[in-house]
């Protein structure tokens, strides 16, 4: 069967953010049927029935569309690779997300096995493969080159959202020849705090990985003032052109734990160590935060109270109830064992709902708090946002949306002197 690895010209752009197996389906069809020209055979995708849509993981999904559209050009299926590739695909979503840009490479400098290499961001993954497959006109990216190669045979696939609830997808692509590595590392690597020796450069020491095996080994060790990538400039919307503020640290001796590199200007209260293993794991330890400075601790309370809960549009306000295992504080868990069932409390329109959320300390990066939400967005085409806002005991309030329908794990980051969370709203 022939058919363009390349488009003449782009097809018109999704009219919608596929947010329902019928949208996409839509999507998809419109694109075959405008590109037909160019392929003699075009023919209608199908897809699940939208509850079984929903219910599949939004890498399953993109995985599905990437395959469907091989397959209807006689091309053999993607193999999922579930272990060390998809790790790194995952990784490189979560520090996007963690750092804020947009850009197959690392300020971390860490390089992923990946041949060839997908990157979208969208409402859903779904429009980011459209966006691989009919959008990619002229382009220099070659996503829709890679995604139809036939030297292609394996792929690892990466989610992470974002807090304005935009997805990242990363599909690392590789020939049947490449080695699979099974192992799934999700814990990162430790390391002490970070010094400045002299005027100009900096170590850290006792840099070791989470577990035995080449997967959890350590890949590179980076260091910066503060920040590890610089805020993007004037319109860079979705901060695609950043400009990375890390630099390369050296194993001194090689083989050992201890890392050195030359930073002007660092100080023991911008100063960042981070290591980063062969999965894509990383930690980033602060000077200042860990050379003396306790974080504040999260105060316990007895829960909250509200005079809306199963509206959808309320607030309650209280404080957390009891510990969790991660060090941090949960108001209600989502087996509703304390007492509440958040289900039919926190809800919105459109079967919206919250099913339980935390307060964390994060191990890694510029921020220091997390509150966790177990949730699900509203669901059909067109029924915009669950959005929730937390205030802690300063009075600042995160905002918090919820946007796809299926059940997952959101969070919001923030700084501040006393992180308690003392109100939930939602509408």
């Amino acid at each position: 069967m022939s058919f363009n690895l390349t488009l003449d010209k782009n097809v018109d752009a999704p009219y919608s953010a596929m947010a329902t197996a019928g949208a996409a389906q839509d999507a998809f069809n419109h694109a075959r049927k405008s590109e037909s020209p160019t392929w003699s055979g075009a023919t209608d995708l199908t897809l699940p029935d939208d509850r079984v849509w929903q219910a599949t993981s939004p890498e399953e999904q993109a995985l599905l569309l990437v395959n469907k559209e091989r397959a209807d050009r006689g091309l053999p299926a993607l193999e999922w690779d579930r272990g060390l590739l998809s790790r790194q695909a995952a990784n490189h979503c979560r520090e996007m997300v963690q750092f804020d840009y947009y850009e197959h490479a690392s300020p971390l400098r860490f390089e992923n096995d990946a041949q060839w290499e997908c990157l979208a961001l969208g409402p859903t993954v779904a429009y980011g493969v459209y966006s691989w497959m009919y959008q990619d006109a002229a382009s220099k990216w070659n996503h829709r080159k890679y995604v139809l190669g036939e030297r292609a045979a394996k792929v690892g696939i990466g989610t992470a959202v974002r807090p304005d609830g935009l997805i990242f997808l990363a599909f690392y692509l590789v020939p049947a020849s490449y080695a699979s590595d099974p192992t799934v590392v999700t814990a990162p690597p430790a390391l002490d705090v970070p010094t400045v020796v002299r005027s100009g450069k900096v170590q850290v020491t006792n840099v070791l990985p989470a577990q035995s095996g080449a997967a959890a080994a350590i890949a590179a060790v980076v260091f910066h003032a503060g920040a590890a990538v610089a805020p993007p400039k004037p319109g860079d919307r979705w901060h695609m052109k950043p400009t990375f503020l890390t630099v390369a640290a050296t194993n001194e001796p090689p083989g050992g734990t201890t890392w050195t590199a030359q930073l002007d200007g660092a100080t023991a209260a911008t100063l960042h160590a981070v290591a980063v293993d062969r999965s894509g794991n990383w930690t980033d330890r602060a000077a200042a935060t860990s050379a003396g400075t306790e974080d504040p601790p999260i105060r316990l309370g007895t829960g909250f109270t509200s005079t809306d809960w199963g509206t959808t549009l309320g607030s309650a306000v209280g404080l957390t109830t009891t510990w969790d295992s991660e060090g941090g504080a949960w108001w209600v868990d989502p087996d509703g064992k304390h007492g509440f069932d958040f289900e039919k409390r926190i809800v919105g329109d459109h079967g919206a709902c919250v099913y339980g959320f935390a307060l964390r300390r994060v191990k890694g990066g510029i921020y220091r708090y997390a509150v966790v939400v177990d949730g699900r967005g509203p669901k059909g085409f067109g029924s915009g946002w669950f959005t929730l806002w937390f205030t802690d005991e300063t009075g600042d309030t995160y905002k918090l949306g919820l946007w796809d329908s299926s059940r997952k794990s959101h969070q919001v980051e923030f700084n501040s002197d006393k992180p308690s969370i003392v109100k939930v709203s939602w509408g």
